[in-house]
């Protein structure tokens, strides 16, 4: 018998790390889990026309089948239709029904962006129906809606339609920035909607101006605070309102944005004030603060700013 203290045993000296024999990579065996099929039966909305819903029928079925899925029937019924297919069964119908707009050519525009989006997202669509001046929509998504949500955006009253319609593209514009899914844009005379998908609930806040003594003082301040908000971690902004002589702005943070004002005494000439405003603005910008608004309203102003890093929430 050999003695393991042996210089000739073959354990001796012993190694470390100790070394262990290769894990068999086959062993315990995997077993992928089984898809399991579903027969599922869609039903359509009613069209205005039936060669609408005609070709709507084509399209799904085509979309259907290039997806992998087997169509066991399609069924014209004059103004709808029935689609039988078999497909995944964590799979589900989603329908969506779009808002009231104030042309039939809008409607017509948002459906096909819609459609664009879906399948963008892989999602089938199986219906597309612009009925007057809205629309609906039907497509095949996971059961499993992860962590995707549904959410609207409604925006304030503008003076005029034009600047509602500015502010809906600059506002989808920086949603999309983010990764958000737009599904509808609409504009309501001075204000306007939109619904979007995001990946978690984005909240609101709002940032409300002081007045000031001229109007395009305000428009000057709004587009400085816009700008000074975006350079805040994290922070969105959405809408600009001006009204007046003041202004709104309208944005998405991951915190509750916590501002800080500065409010001077009374100088005894207007000028002195302007200057000493400019000076207070750039001491607090040496110290890290982003200023929000700089707002001089005879011989006093007004300093609103924010620290530049993290935000703390309530």
């Amino acid at each position: 018998m050999v003695n393991p203290g042996h210089p000739t045993h073959p354990s001796y000296p012993p190694v470390y790390p100790p070394v262990y024999p290769p894990v068999n990579p086959g062993y315990p065996p995997y077993y992928p889990p089984q898809v399991q099929i579903q027969q599922f039966r869609f039903q359509s909305s009613s069209f205005v026309f039936g060669s609408d819903a005609r070709q709507s029928m084509e399209n799904a079925a085509d979309a259907l089948r290039r997806a992998g899925y087997t169509v066991l029937e399609k069924r014209n019924d004059f103004n709808a239709y029935t689609l039988v297919f078999l497909a995944p069964s964590s799979l589900r119908v989603q329908k969506y029904v779009s808002g009231n707009f104030v042309f039939g050519s809008e409607a017509q525009r948002a459906a096909e962006e819609f459609v664009r989006a879906m399948e963008g997202q892989g999602k089938v669509v199986l219906e597309k129906n612009v009925s007057g001046t809205s629309f609906t929509v039907s497509y095949l998504t996971s059961g499993y809606g992860g962590y995707t949500q549904q959410q609207t955006y409604r925006s304030g009253n503008f003076v005029f339609g034009s600047d509602a319609q500015r502010s809906l593209n600059e506002t989808a514009a920086a949603l999309q920035g983010i990764g958000a899914v737009i599904l509808e844009k609409r504009l309501e005379g001075t204000s306007y909607t939109i619904v979007f998908q995001y990946s978690y609930k984005l909240e609101t806040q709002n940032y409300a101006s002081g007045n000031f003594v001229f109007g395009s003082d305000a428009q000057r301040s709004m587009a400085e605070t816009a700008e000074a908000l975006k350079r805040v971690s994290g922070v969105v902004v959405l809408e600009k309102r001006l009204s007046g002589t003041s202004y709104n702005i309208v944005f998405f943070a991951p915190n509750t944005l916590q501002t800080q004002k500065y409010v001077s005494a009374n100088y005894t000439f207007g000028s002195d004030a302007q200057r000493a405003a400019a000076e207070t603005a750039a001491a607090l910008a040496s110290q890290g603060m982003i200023i929000l608004e700089k707002n001089v309203a005879g011989t006093q102003f007004t300093i609103t700013y924010v620290y530049g890093g993290y935000q703390y929430p309530y």
